[in-house]
């Protein structure tokens, strides 16, 4: 969807009126909620993120290590697709 259609998807004329149709579609939180979840949805994410980094470094070790201590890389580039490592 490019910049800007979003309004005409929900029915709206001005990026104005999309945030108080959005804060109504979400919730009836308000401003300080509205922050403090938005707060703990990236905390969450962001550990999200470092358990998978730390759960691919193990895995990697684990399972694609060679005999010789090489690291297949074709095996940890299909491991990182598949856990999304950003």
């Amino acid at each position: 969807m490019k910049k800007g259609e979003y309004i005409k998807f929900i029915d709206c004329k001005d990026p104005i009126e999309v945030l108080e149709k959005v804060r109504k579609f979400s919730s009836s939180l308000s401003g300080d909620e509205h922050l403090i979840r938005s707060i703990m949805l990236d905390i969450h994410a962001s550990i999200e993120n470092r358990i998978k980094q730390i759960l691919f470094h193990h895995m990697v070790l684990l399972f694609f290590r060679s005999a010789n201590g090489e690291i297949d890389s074709k095996g940890k580039d299909k491991l990182a697709n598949a856990i999304s490592i950003e």
